[in-house]
């Protein structure tokens, strides 16, 4: 599973439901793996994100990193799911967009960019904890 978008969404992703769907997709095997590309965490970990402790917990399989200054602009919500699945709202402020549950030429389209901007990013240290 693929995520990208300004943040984390709460109405779309911080609910038991879906952590519990992300978590049992992360341990399920050892090649599972979602990454998450979000231009800002802060408001997320303030607000206690259910998906935060869960990537801190799961650090093997659940990556959230942070874009370069050159995709900072980040203002869509997009998510990808295995090859050919996709939703994307163009703007992440309204719930408006479009979805696809069998387009694999679309979400290997969606897919590269998204690889793309994930090549460039770095990992988000806001959501890193320390072990002492």
């Amino acid at each position: 599973i693929c995520i990208m978008g300004p943040n984390i969404d709460a109405t779309l992703f911080d609910t038991p439901e879906f952590v519990e769907c992300l978590k049992n997709l992360a341990i399920s095997s050892s090649r599972a793996e979602i990454k998450i590309i979000v231009k800002n965490t802060k408001a997320n970990v303030q607000q206690g994100h259910r998906v935060i402790p869960l990537a801190q917990h799961l650090t093997s399989s659940i990556h959230v990193r942070t874009p370069d200054s050159q995709h900072s602009d980040i203002q869509n919500i997009l998510i990808l799911i295995d090859d050919f699945a996709y939703l994307k709202c163009p703007r992440a402020s309204y719930y408006e967009g479009s979805a696809c549950f069998y387009d694999r030429l679309t979400v290997q389209r969606l897919q590269s960019q998204f690889d793309d901007i994930w090549a460039h990013a770095t990992a988000d240290m806001s959501i890193r904890r320390l072990h002492l």
